[in-house]
């Protein structure tokens, strides 16, 4: 059994957070150019990947959202619960989250777009993520200040309406999932000692689940099983990057600069990504619809850069990264 003290130990959350999102640049952002949905890429398609290659990041690639989201609830009852009443506490949010994510948003959609839409007020493209985190971090101190004695019923009734509404009108569980799993963070810093006591059991169960979501891919898709696919996963997952948080791999310089920098890395590299693709479809448009490695390349090149961007932006005073 690995034990923990749970007052200083939480390393193996940062390991998370900075590996999911280096999974979206460098994986999820990698194949989507190519789908219908982004459509960066003429005649672009999937089928352009390795199907061994896609059905092997299948088995993370749900994960990824879902455990940052994890990790900021987790990190809301850990340290954030206590620390100041209600609007001093939405004051830091406003500035860490909501700021980036209208003035990113804004130039992001005249960059691509060359215009505005009511997008841009519940975060354009890739910002949907921090629009998601100010609102759940409203909701949730607003609760825990004005309401904390019911304050349990009150997160389950909005989880539960909200798949509900959702399931009705069929819009997609969208801010309802990310939601769900910021509770469930909260839930896991009330849990992990107990849970830590099963550390083998739930590794075997993440190991199971990775080779059964491979196995059955096809069958595991959707939004629902998806959903119920990182629900499930999410515990064990977390326990994994616990264990792995104790090599000493990761506790080296290298680690500790990705993480100072990961948020701006999440930020600045879509900037990048869509500059990238513009200009090879403009002046190459048959290597980037034929070559795989052309955007795997070009997913690594937006992590300097953006990284470069957000060292800048910080020499500048900006503090919101």
């Amino acid at each position: 059994m690995i034990k923990m003290n749970s007052t200083k130990d939480t390393f193996f959350l940062s390991l998370a957070r900075v590996f999911s999102i280096l999974w979206v640049i460098l994986i999820q952002h990698n194949f989507a150019p190519y789908s219908s949905d982004w459509g960066w890429v003429i005649g672009g398609s999937y089928d352009l990947f390795n199907a061994s290659f896609r059905r092997f990041t299948s088995v993370f690639t749900p994960l990824s959202m879902p455990i940052v989201f994890c990790v900021a609830g987790f990190l809301f009852k850990y340290k954030h619960e206590e620390e100041g009443e209600f609007l001093p506490f939405i004051m830091k949010k406003i500035r860490r989250l909501l700021i980036p994510c209208y003035v990113l948003g804004v130039l992001f959609a005249l960059l691509k777009d060359h215009s505005l839409s009511i997008k841009v007020l519940y975060g354009y493209a890739h910002l949907w993520f921090i629009f998601d985190l100010f609102v759940i971090f409203f909701i949730t101190k607003f609760v825990y200040c004005f309401f904390p004695n019911i304050s349990v019923v009150i997160h389950c009734l909005i989880i539960i309406c909200g798949m509900i509404v959702s399931v009705i009108m069929n819009t997609g569980y969208g801010l309802v999932s990310s939601y769900l799993f910021f509770t469930l963070g909260y839930v896991l810093c009330c849990l992990l000692d107990y849970l830590l006591r099963y550390t083998r059991l739930l590794l075997v169960v993440c190991i199971a689940g990775f080779v059964v979501k491979f196995l059955f891919r096809d069958c595991i898709s959707g939004q629902f099983l998806s959903t119920a696919y990182a629900v499930l996963m999410l515990y064990p997952c977390m326990c994994m990057f616990y264990v792995l948080s104790k090599y000493p791999f990761f506790k080296k310089p290298w680690f500790k600069f990705l993480n100072c920098y990961s948020y701006g890395l999440y930020l600045f590299h879509m900037f990048f990504l869509y500059m990238f693709y513009i200009y090879l479809n403009e002046y190459n448009s048959f290597l980037i619809s034929n070559s795989c490695w052309i955007s795997t390349t070009i997913a690594i090149s937006t992590i300097p850069m953006s990284i470069y961007v957000t060292y800048l932006v910080r020499k500048l005073g900006i503090r919101f990264i």
